[in-house]
């Protein structure tokens, strides 16, 4: 309040307090205002450790404080209500996970069969991760997860052990039980160490500067069995249905690179300096997005695999892999 009154009265404009009748860039206004601002952040700080007690003893009596409504349940006069045509999904999500599908792969699934999330028009990788994790669902509560840093910044902070934490045995309805919930942590602890694992990630040309013409997402690198593609995200996670893109032949984005820039052969960081993002385009159109502010264009044509039906790529997958047998008969 006061480095604001005083940047003001620096630029000689006066901000009067109607309440208190008094105008800042006054004689004595900086000194009333310093006076009341100290006793308005006093009172302020004293309310907040009023409702931290009060908080406090809720928590001590198993009794929520704040919160909102999550999936499965909703919250009424402090307590969680089951919602019995939620808690189908929420145990199917739990079962899906365990039978090794990832969130997104849970998420097309739901979609698939029609079922809305609580908040949003689909579901995605966040809104499931967060239903795994929420120990609601075995029918206890674990209270003061997170708290307030102080009464002037407000920040909601993780309580890793800083305050008390209240564990309230069978508060409410299960949904699933503590083992099932268990196995799902022991899986999510066991797939965040194989990420977190010390193998360097492998730098691919191209990484980050790709990007879908159709839904603006990132395109990923893969490696099939046949060649190295890029591919949009979405497309990944989520389908043909929600994105579809067309995917590119990694040396095709090599070839268009030497003749947009004029190179015999492929140099990363000669690209790096010309181009800032190559768009690709539904049309078979990768348009290169220049540093100079100009845009070029490349056409690449379809390879004949492209064009084939799911049947077509069935009857080839079964010719390749009887000829692959009748090899190893031979041999």
């Amino acid at each position: 309040l006061l480095e604001t009154v005083r940047e003001l009265k620096a630029l000689n404009v006066d901000v009067f307090f109607e309440e208190q009748n008094i105008h800042s860039i006054s004689g004595e206004g900086e000194m009333i205002i310093t006076l009341l601002a100290s006793m308005a952040q006093e009172e302020s700080r004293s309310v907040s450790e009023n409702m931290k007690w009060r908080i406090k003893k809720d928590f001590e009596q198993g009794i929520i404080w704040g919160g909102n409504s999550c999936y499965g349940y909703k919250l009424e006069n402090k307590q969680l209500i089951l919602i019995s045509e939620e808690e189908d999904t929420i145990r199917l999500i739990f079962q899906l996970y365990i039978e090794g599908k990832g969130a997104d792969a849970i998420g097309k699934i739901l979609d698939s069969k029609g079922i809305k999330p609580k908040y949003s028009a689909k579901w995605n990788r966040s809104t499931i991760m967060t239903i795994l994790s929420n120990y609601n669902y075995t029918g206890d509560l674990i209270l003061q997860k997170t708290y307030r840093e102080n009464h002037l910044s407000k920040r909601k902070i993780i309580n890793s052990g800083e305050l008390d934490r209240y564990a309230v045995r069978n508060n409410h309805q299960p949904i699933i039980s503590k083992e099932l919930f268990d196995e799902v942590q022991r899986i999510r602890e066991k797939k965040s160490e194989r990420i977190k694992s010390p193998s360097k990630k492998k730098h691919y040309p191209f990484q980050g500067m790709i990007r879908c013409g159709i839904c603006g997402r990132a395109y990923t690198h893969k490696t099939t069995p046949h060649n190295e593609i890029w591919k949009c995200a979405l497309s990944v996670t989520k389908g043909k249905e929600a994105c579809n893109s067309k995917q590119v032949p990694h040396n095709i984005i090599v070839e268009a690179s030497k003749q947009i820039l004029s190179m015999d052969q492929y140099n990363e960081a000669c690209f790096n300096s010309k181009v800032s993002m190559i768009i690709v385009m539904s049309n078979r159109v990768l348009q290169f997005h220049m540093k100079d502010g100009t845009r070029r264009e490349y056409q690449w044509t379809s390879s004949k695999s492209d064009c084939w039906t799911p049947v077509m790529r069935e009857q080839a997958k079964q010719r390749a892999l009887k000829q692959h047998q009748g090899g190893i008969h031979h041999g």
